[in-house]
């Protein structure tokens, strides 16, 4: 059974920039995501969010509860003054509400992805003290913690070194093989094609979802 279905979608502002003709996802799926500038990919994951309403046709997806979005990197998100484990732990937040109290039980998965993460003994330091690979993984592991069906993510690698983004595309699998699905938004033509099943490309106002990484229209 499909976890996500587009069908004859229209997606944009006033106007249509976007059609899908037909798209689809099953849990377990990692789908990266391709395209010029300005071709529809933040407007599409702006319909898939809920922050812009579709111009028409059908989308079936799960409740919002069960999608995890990570938008692109915001330095400004790091001015919070917690510790990297509280952040984490806030990931809870998600599904039980703001003034949630939390107990051991939930602690229990934030310590294990911490080291999945490779940042448990980084636990107590204040997220500012991050460098800018640490604070994607921490920002993905927060993520994860809220154990989505569905994860959105928006050009997760940019400007990582190489082992972020080896343990983050670790992470990435991972949680698939466990049955989340994966939409990703990627410029790295080696990641594109290495660690993800299947790709879509948007081009001319269409979505191709048979489509492979082209190197003329990625950047490493």
């Amino acid at each position: 059974m499909n976890l996500v279905e587009l069908k004859q979608l229209s997606v944009g502002y006033d106007q249509p920039l976007l059609y899908i003709e037909q798209a689809w996802l099953k849990p377990g799926d990692r789908v990266a995501l391709t395209g010029a500038n300005g071709s529809g990919k933040s407007t599409l994951f702006n319909t898939l969010t809920g922050r812009i309403p579709a111009l028409g046709g059908h989308l079936q997806q799960p409740p919002a509860n069960d999608i995890g979005y990570l938008p692109q990197q915001s330095e400004q998100d790091r001015d919070f003054p917690i510790s990297v484990f509280e952040w984490v732990l806030s990931g809870h937040w998600h599904r039980r509400g703001l003034f949630a109290a939390f107990n051991r039980r939930d602690q229990a998965p934030v310590q294990q992805m911490l080291q999945r993460f490779e940042l448990l003994s980084l636990s107590q330091r204040p997220l500012a003290q991050l460098s800018g690979g640490q604070w994607q993984r921490a920002r993905l592991a927060r993520l994860l913690v809220q154990q989505p069906r569905w994860l959105l993510l928006d050009e997760p690698f940019n400007n990582l070194d190489e082992h972020s983004q080896t343990v983050m595309m670790a992470a990435i699998q991972e949680a698939s093989q466990a049955g989340t699905a994966v939409l990703c938004v990627l410029h790295n033509r080696t990641l594109a094609a290495s660690g993800f099943e299947r790709h879509w490309h948007i081009e001319q106002g269409q979505l191709d979802t048979s489509a492979a990484p082209r190197a003329e229209l990625l950047h490493v």
